[in-house]
C-alpha cells in the first residue's frame, strides 16, 4: 500500500493532502522534489510545497506532538480533522506518525476512520 492508494480509496473532495518537501538527504533539491511530486502525487487534492528553510520541520520538532530523533521532523504524517485551523498552531490533530512508509497501514486506518466519521 502506497500513500497514493489512500487517495484512490477515498475519492471525496473533502480529503486534502499537503506535502512539504525539504532538503534532508545530500541529493535532495527543489528539482528532485518536483520529479518525486510528479511521480508520487498527481491527484488534484494534493498541494505540494518546497521548504528550503525547514520551517515546518523545525516547528514540528519544537512545538508539535510527535517525538522525532532528528533535529527536525521529516518523513512524517499529521492527520487533521476537516474543521482544523492553523493560527498560532494547528488544531484538531487526529493522528501523527513517522516514518510514513513504516506506518502506512496505521495512516490508512486513521484516514478511513476519519472519513467515515465525517471529522
Amino acid at each position: 500500500m502506497a500513500q497514493q492508494d489512500i487517495l484512490k480509496r477515498y475519492s471525496s473532495d473533502d480529503l486534502r493532502v499537503y506535502v512539504v518537501w525539504q532538503r534532508i538527504l545530500a541529493g535532495d533539491s527543489v528539482n528532485t522534489a518536483r520529479m518525486a511530486a510528479r511521480q508520487v502525487f498527481s491527484d488534484k487534492r494534493v498541494s505540494q510545497m518546497w521548504d528550503p528553510a525547514h520551517a515546518l520541520g523545525l516547528w514540528y520538532k519544537q512545538s508539535g506532538d510527535l517525538e522525532h530523533k532528528d533535529p527536525m521532523v521529516w518523513d512524517a504524517y499529521f492527520l487533521y480533522g476537516a474543521d482544523s485551523e492553523w493560527k498560532d498552531a494547528p488544531t484538531g490533530l487526529i493522528d501523527a506518525g513517522t516514518t510514513v512508509w513504516n506506518l502506512r497501514e496505521q495512516l490508512l486506518k486513521s484516514v478511513g476512520s476519519t472519513m467515515e466519521s465525517g471529522d
